[in-house]
């Protein structure tokens, strides 16, 4: 097994305020798309603790999607995770 989670985002500097930005991706086992999975994403804003935002489960192509608003400047980062 060959598993692989990606991860995109459709911006990665937000300008403003309660700006989108899209995270999204694909969980496969190999070239096989990995259909109904649970796909957390995590952040951690600046200064403070990570916090799980949400669960998404992947589509019949693998991929799941987080569309998110920041209200908060500064460096964020996140992680998505996948428990078997």
């Amino acid at each position: 097994m060959a598993y692989s989670l990606s991860l995109s985002l459709s911006k990665t500097v937000a300008v403003k305020d309660i700006e989108e930005i899209t995270f999204s991706g694909y969980l496969k086992d190999g070239t096989t798309p990995l259909v109904g999975k649970n796909i957390d994403i995590w952040f951690k804003p600046p200064n403070n603790n990570a916090f799980r935002w949400g669960t998404r489960l992947t589509d019949s192509r693998g991929r799941y999607e987080f569309t998110l608003a920041f209200n908060v400047s500064g460096e964020w980062r996140t992680e998505t995770v996948w428990e078997e």
